[in-house]
């Protein structure tokens, strides 16, 4: 192995180190890839790519706002949420779980 094949496999290896995050059991990660909503990560070992992801935790017990169009807002980011019931817009929700479509909430 040369030393420009060295460099770029220890690159590659800094990459996946910086890239990689644990997601508690009780969390998820709200995953937004170039500004979109990209869904829900976790739990477990999550790859989250720098300059191109960004990431936000959520965690059971957070409170949000619910929006109009379905999703709800927790901190400066909106999600798209799932709920039983009518709730009506601009009230508080709590997330009690999680879907593969979204958190759960009340």
């Amino acid at each position: 192995m040369g030393s420009f094949d060295s460099l770029f496999l220890f690159l590659i290896m800094l990459f996946v180190a910086v890239s990689m995050r644990m997601v508690p059991e009780q969390q998820r990660i709200a995953l937004f890839r170039r500004g979109q909503y990209a869904g829900l990560k976790g739990p477990g070992m999550v790859l989250v790519i720098p300059y191109l992801d960004r990431a936000h935790k959520i965690s059971i017990g957070d409170r949000g706002v619910l929006l109009e169009d379905g999703t709800a807002r927790f901190g400066e980011f909106a999600v798209p949420v799932v709920f039983s019931r009518y709730i009506a817009p601009e009230t508080s929700v709590q997330v009690v779980g999680f879907t593969k479509d979204g958190p759960q909430v009340v």
